[in-house]
């Protein structure tokens, strides 16, 4: 589904360079649920976001099925994210002022799905996340494993084949973790690609290859 190959990336701040990924080659298979553990500031975000086409690799390239993902322009990458990508925050990422609903409903807004078409997507994940009851409540009201069903859920609604989730477990108590991945395992038995960046063994052994990213190179756990 997914390839790199020699993908280095390099930050210049300040007159000074940090090389925060170094020649990585990897390749994912379509339908793999995958863990990327190493330690913090090892580089497991930045490519979670090279992957998800937030940031560009310095060198190397990234292809996705048949694209090549590295010599798209910015217009061409946001179209990339729109009709490949989900992603799913440890901080949830919601908007505060949007209700449950309306926070699911964006990206089949971005999407000009039909408002009537809408309203059945978004009541029909909301249900199977089981939070269809509080869909017009506010994120301020709901409990983290609330949050992050919502969050989920919106990962769901647009049915992408990539879903890309950076420590979505982080901020819950360990019954809230085990059920949200279920929740990813679902996903993926359902098709989907999950990738999940976690610091938690017990997240990564529910998935079926783990890889570890240390000093800017990834290795796989045999």
């Amino acid at each position: 589904m997914l390839t790199l190959n020699g993908i280095t990336k390099i930050y210049d701040k300040d007159y000074s360079k940090t090389k925060v990924l170094d020649n990585v080659s990897l390749k994912i298979e379509k339908g793999e649920l995958t863990a990327l553990m190493g330690v913090s500031g090892s580089g497991k975000t930045t490519l979670l976001n090279i992957l998800g086409g937030m940031d560009r690799a310095t060198e190397g390239t990234y292809d996705f099925m048949d694209i090549q993902v590295n010599m798209l322009t910015q217009s061409q990458l946001n179209k990339f994210r729109k009709e490949n990508v989900s992603f799913v925050f440890q901080n949830f990422a919601l908007m505060n002022h949007f209700s449950v609903f309306e926070n699911v409903e964006l990206p089949l807004l971005m999407k000009n799905v039909p408002r009537r078409k809408r309203k059945i997507k978004v009541c029909a994940i909301l249900e199977q996340m089981g939070i269809l009851e509080m869909k017009d409540k506010l994120p301020i009201h709901l409990s983290g494993g609330q949050k992050q069903r919502c969050a989920i859920a919106r990962a769901l609604v647009s049915e992408s084949p990539l879903i890309l989730a950076d420590e979505p477990t982080g901020a819950l108590d360990r019954k809230t973790s085990a059920a949200i991945m279920e929740l990813f395992k679902e996903m993926n038995a359902a098709g989907r690609t999950v990738i999940i960046v976690t610091h938690d063994r017990n997240v990564a052994e529910a998935c079926n290859r783990i890889l570890y990213i240390s000093d800017g190179k990834v290795c796989e756990e045999k």
